[in-house]
């Protein structure tokens, strides 16, 4: 990815390099254009990504989703609004999902219109295809009293933006992140049928389902199968205070199904799961000290048969940012900051496979991982919108 991105800018700096030197200025900062939130095709051959383009004259700054051959030829505008962004392919890499004046829309890559995919007044962050297509998850702040019902929501809006009373309300702290209020708000997870364009409500209740978040791994994923949900949610009380977010698991082939927690026994912070390929196991992010935000992240796996939970990145001594699991499940590619670089290591999940991998190595504070190559420390990973809440360090 980050190879994508140096060819896009390589026409920037090749220009700036031939013109004549003189003073940098607020005009060239506007003319620089930005991209982001890279999503790779199934097959592996086509690239989404999006492209920010500023007019300074006009005050005004507009954001499409763009599409090229992973080898960086073709680009080609896809979408023409003035503000699309997270957009991600199909699972069959038919149909382009992306976000619209905050709701979801869908664009066929075969040709047509994009059509919009949600009437939510509550907005949409972080959608998620499952495996088989059918469903979208994704992120809102609704009101705890309406759930997924948006007239409800529309309703209490309302009365808030219109009211005699101009004012904000909070009983706890947490009740603002910069300009954005949340007047009683909740962030929860919705899921959308394909076909139907039916919402639902999979976290009912007061509780951020998943917890604010700045940057990092999405907190949610569907299982292999697409019967299943793993979202990351703290419950704690006092959540100012906490670090306590575990994952949670939610029965999607039930209606109404409750989330059942799985990592209730840490109460360090526990978030972003991943499902093995077969399914079997849930790989996710670790701290064990509670109410600490620099205790070091682990990763670890839940074997869903036994219910119990093993940390797998060995003795690796840094935080772990982002992962993934391999194609055979039998290893997870993780990267995370290691004196001044971000390098991408292995680490074995299999207890058989990580003591030939320990025997092989020599002992350091790196002896159960293998590095496999290094990349730049900036990760392109696209970036979930919610992270855990601020505690004291």
């Amino acid at each position: 990815m980050k190879r994508l991105l140096l060819l896009l800018l390589l026409p920037v700096i090749a220009a700036t390099a031939v013109a004549q030197k003189r003073p940098f200025t607020i005009e060239d900062v506007y003319r620089i254009r930005n991209v982001g939130a890279l999503s790779l095709s199934p097959d592996g051959r086509s690239v989404l990504y999006t492209l920010t383009a500023s007019d300074l004259a006009r005050a005004k700054r507009t954001t499409r989703v763009w599409i090229m051959d992973a080898d960086g030829a073709n680009a080609r505008e896809l979408t023409h609004g003035d503000s699309d962004s997270s957009p991600s392919f199909s699972p069959d890499g038919k149909t382009v999902a992306f976000v619209r004046s905050g709701n979801l829309y869908l664009l066929p890559l075969a040709g047509g219109e994009a059509r919009q995919l949600t009437t939510v007044s509550t907005g949409v962050s972080d959608p998620l295809w499952s495996p088989d297509g059918k469903w979208i998850a994704f992120a809102s702040d609704v009101y705890p009293e309406c759930n997924a019902d948006d007239a409800c929501n529309q309703k209490i809006a309302d009365r808030w933006s219109k009211g005699k009373l101009q004012a904000h309300m909070a009983d706890s702290l947490l009740y603002r992140h910069w300009t954005e209020w949340r007047d009683g708000k909740a962030t929860h997870t919705l899921l959308v049928n394909v076909e139907s364009q039916a919402v639902r409500d999979l976290t009912p209740g007061r509780f951020d389902f998943p917890g604010f978040q700045l940057g990092g791994p999405l907190q949610y994923a569907f299982s292999p199968d697409s019967s299943e949900l793993a979202v990351a949610s703290n419950h704690d009380v006092d959540a100012a205070s906490s670090t306590n977010a575990d994952v949670w698991i939610v029965d999607l082939k039930t209606p109404n199904a409750a989330p059942r927690n799985i990592t209730a026994s840490n109460h360090g912070f526990d978030n972003s799961p991943q499902y093995s390929p077969d399914g079997r196991t849930i790989a996710y992010r670790t701290q064990k000290t509670p109410a600490y935000e620099s205790e070091l992240f682990q990763l670890a796996i839940y074997d869903r048969q036994s219910g119990t939970s093993r940390i797998v990145s060995g003795t690796f001594n840094d935080w772990i940012d982002d992962f993934h699991w391999s194609g055979d499940g039998k290893s997870i590619v993780f990267t995370g900051p290691v004196e001044g670089r971000n390098p991408r290591s292995t680490a074995p999940t299999s207890p058989a496979a990580r003591s030939r991998s320990s025997s092989t190595t020599r002992p350091s504070t790196r002896s159960r991982w293998r590095r496999t190559a290094a990349t730049s420390s900036t990760s392109t990973a696209p970036s979930a919108r919610r992270r855990r809440s601020t505690a004291p360090r």
